[in-house]
């Protein structure tokens, strides 16, 4: 029987890379913010809820902690956008 917990780390690192995406992104036009904005979506697709299930954690627990962290890089973003076009007025 193989050991699971090179497997279960895997998908860990998945979701822990997706949350590093999100967090080191300096611009909602990043490529990986966008992959992981979409990744995370507004409710957990098939998709991620499999890869929760890999990684041995509850979608329903991991999904509200990072939409919570996509909005906060959202809102943070935000007045950095508008002072950029503040100062090419």
């Amino acid at each position: 029987m193989s050991d699971p917990i090179p497997e279960l780390r895997l998908w860990q690192a998945v979701l822990w890379r997706a949350n590093q995406d999100l967090q080191a992104s300096e611009s909602s036009r990043d490529r990986e913010f966008q992959d992981v904005r979409r990744w995370i979506g507004e409710y957990p697709s098939r998709d991620f809820r499999e890869v929760c299930m890999m990684a041995n954690l509850e979608p329903d627990f991991v999904h509200p902690r990072l939409h919570k962290a996509l909005s906060e890089k959202l809102e943070h973003l935000a007045p950095h956008k508008q002072s950029k076009n503040f100062a090419a007025e």
